[in-house]
């Protein structure tokens, strides 16, 4: 696993405990998040946020296999410096084929060099389907050229020679480098939903990140205004 990791800036992990759990996770955006879309965008992309507030998606991340894994791959003390982040992806009117281009993790954060990505998806991905792209092998040139846009920080190269598209079965999860260059794969003859679901992890013990002063350029608004239209 760590070879693996080190050589391609990613690895694909399996363990039988959290495959439960994420098809778990899977049954309840079916029957609790799925059966409340509308075909109405702004009620339905909502709807999508909440399901990273699931609460058990804190015991996924955060159990000891889990934890040991992290050490394994060199974090030494981890923390959560950011929230659960949802990807959908659908040939819908709600995701409309959109999927992020060519890009790296680390800047959308500018946290702890050895961060790494924890992402799995609620169905099977694969060529076929919608999956995730990546570029082997990137993590180990560091920042590569891009430019930040709203959807973070894009690689200024649009195409790879040796990009692969990844295959895994729902329970599978797939923990990334933040320096690996990767985009959605999204196809657009596919009549499902792609509902993905990634954290990072941090290392409260990286040297680069203490000279940084533990900065984080995730932040948490807040708008104060929303109450003035909420409907009772």
């Amino acid at each position: 696993m760590i070879e693996s990791f080190d050589s391609n800036g990613y690895v694909i992990i399996h363990n039988s405990q959290l495959s439960l759990q994420i098809f778990k996770l899977k049954k309840y955006f079916e029957y609790e998040i799925l059966s409340r879309f509308t075909n109405v965008v702004v009620n339905d992309r909502n709807l999508i946020k909440r399901m990273a507030d699931n609460i058990q998606l804190i015991h996924l991340y955060s159990n000891q296999y889990m934890i040991d894994i992290y050490g394994k791959l060199g974090i030494e003390l981890p923390i959560f410096s950011g929230p659960c982040v949802t990807h959908y992806t659908s040939n819908n009117i709600i995701g409309q084929s959109f999927g992020l281009p060519y890009h790296q993790d680390f800047p959308s954060m500018a946290s702890s060099v050895n961060s790494i990505i924890i992402w799995f998806n609620l169905f099977n991905s694969n060529p076929d389907t919608h999956s995730i792209e990546v570029v082997p092998g990137s993590h180990k040139f560091g920042l590569q050229e891009g430019q930040h846009t709203a959807n973070g920080f894009v690689s200024t190269k649009k195409y790879f020679s040796n990009s692969k598209i990844l295959t895994l079965e729902c329970g599978d999860i797939l923990i990334m480098s933040t320096f690996l260059l990767h985009r959605t794969y999204v196809n657009k003859s596919c009549q499902m939903d792609k509902m993905s679901i990634s954290r990072r992890i941090d290392d409260l013990n990286c040297k680069s990140w203490k000279k940084n002063n533990f900065a984080n350029a995730y932040y948490t608004s807040v708008d104060r205004k929303l109450f003035e239209s909420y409907k009772f």
